[in-house]
């Protein structure tokens, strides 16, 4: 099998011949499965040294059952001369089936690493020239990415990027958690008093409470402060999605822990969500969504919903070593809890959105070979 869709020859300003190929997992040979692999470790650890990467063969695994709800383009740089996987692109946009499809008809997300050894050579400006000529004739030229390391926040701002949200990434060491402090959590809420009652759902939600579910986790994903300036609301599901979703998890051992709030009437008031991720991992779990709908809060149903959940994790999960989850510095209510809990700050995180139809004119660059396609 030919190992890519299309090829590019590329020569940067700095003088460096490079190979991008368009290319999906399905088509990896061994040797650049090997080369992948070993780049996302080196990324990795280079965001985190004390924690191993994930295995190889998870990698391998979760990239060959993507989401199906999104279409993804993966550009990959080797040097021209040497073979050597120098950085990747990776982009992503809601497909028909997705329930964000119309309001990110024109939107993308990209995401571009390059190997450490070398940065400043003009790989990250060739994979980005690339990825506007794929995305700006589909209409998507206007896409947003995340990064953690400063040297891609320099890189963004050289592009034209506008950071439009200030981050973090936090950390929660089960060894300094009070448990005290999370027993009175899930003791002491007004919404007990009043008759609510949390109800514990491991990777599938029931057939019953799936649209209502979808529809509190869509709204309290949308009020989150991070999504302003045309930000795609990534927490938008759909019965649809949700059940796609729970499917993938189960077929790549994924742990999704659900709680949600119940109100005497009946209603889903609120909801957290944590995921272990795999067997491989084993020290490490993700908490994903926090909300409580309007109408119920300041009556403690946050703190009960994050607190029950870390009794749920010690005891499901006693080798989960820390708990990871990012933040927009501005959602000042969860981080009052999150601080509250003993989350602290582990890297920052930018949220930034690039016009790719109007990137930087400077000299990015040359064709040294022309397009190949196939």
């Amino acid at each position: 099998m030919q190992e890519y869709v299309e090829k590019h020859g590329i020569r940067t300003s700095k003088g460096m011949d490079l190979t991008v190929l368009e290319c999906r997992p399905e088509q990896f040979g061994e040797a650049t499965w090997s080369q992948y692999i070993s780049l996302c470790h080196r990324m990795s650890l280079e965001f985190d040294p004390d924690s191993p990467p994930t295995p190889g063969e998870q990698l391998r695994k979760r990239m060959l059952d993507p989401s199906k709800d999104y279409d993804l383009v993966r550009f990959l740089a080797f040097s021209s001369g040497t073979g050597e996987l120098l950085g990747k692109c990776v982009i992503d946009y809601p497909n028909s089936s997705s329930p964000i499809f119309e309001e990110g008809i024109h939107t993308a997300d990209i995401e571009i690493e390059v190997d450490q050894r070398h940065r400043r050579m003009g790989v990250g400006t060739a994979l980005l020239r690339v990825a506007a000529e794929k995305l700006v004739p589909l209409g998507r030229g206007d896409v947003q990415t995340i990064f953690s390391l400063h040297s891609g926040r320099d890189f963004f701002k050289a592009m034209g990027a506008r950071v439009i949200s200030e981050r973090s990434v936090n950390r929660l060491y089960m060894k300094d958690v009070d448990w005290g402090l999370m027993k009175r959590w899930t003791e002491d809420s007004k919404a007990l008093e009043e008759g609510v009652r949390l109800e514990f759902h491991d990777s599938c939600i029931p057939d019953t409470d799936l649209e209502e579910f979808c529809r509190v986790y869509t709204i309290c994903g949308r009020s989150v402060p991070d999504y302003h300036d045309g930000f795609v609301a990534a927490e938008q599901i759909s019965p649809h999605t949700r059940r796609s979703s729970e499917e993938r998890w189960k077929s790549l051992g994924i742990r999704c822990l659900t709680l949600f709030s119940r109100e005497p009437s009946g209603t889903i008031s609120g909801l957290t969500e944590c995921y272990y991720y795999s067997k491989d991992t084993p020290y490490a779990a993700g908490q994903d969504l926090t909300g409580v709908l309007v109408p119920y809060r300041n009556r403690g149903t946050g703190k009960w919903l994050k607190a029950e959940m870390m009794m749920i994790l010690r005891r499901i999960f006693p080798a989960v070593q820390f708990v990871e989850t990012d933040n927009s510095n501005d959602n000042e209510p969860m981080m009052a809890i999150n601080n509250a809990m003993g989350y602290r700050r582990f890297r920052d995180q930018w949220l930034a959105k690039i016009d790719l139809g109007d990137l930087p004119t400077g000299p990015a660059g040359n064709r040294s070979a022309g397009k190949q396609e196939h």
